[in-house]
């Protein structure tokens, strides 16, 4: 089962998957690259990663900078 959420990283829209099978919960975030996995019985966390809010900051400007024209040098 997905379910749409808000992530509790960055507040975008994110995916949260109950994986009856594998007895986990996976909720992940294209936006900011966050992930939790947790045991769906004990609500231990099994897997996680959480970049800082600064990382998702700067790849929104950069976004924003190529929409409106900039280039990046490389």
């Amino acid at each position: 089962m997905m379910q749409r959420i808000h992530c509790p990283n960055c507040g975008a829209l994110a995916e949260r998957h109950c994986h009856a099978l594998l007895g986990e919960v996976r909720t992940q975030c294209d936006a900011c690259d966050y992930l939790l996995v947790t045991c769906a019985k004990s609500g231990r966390v099994l897997e996680s990663y959480a970049p800082g809010l600064e990382v998702y900051k700067t790849s929104q400007r950069l976004q924003i900078l190529l929409t409106q024209g900039a280039t990046v040098l490389q």
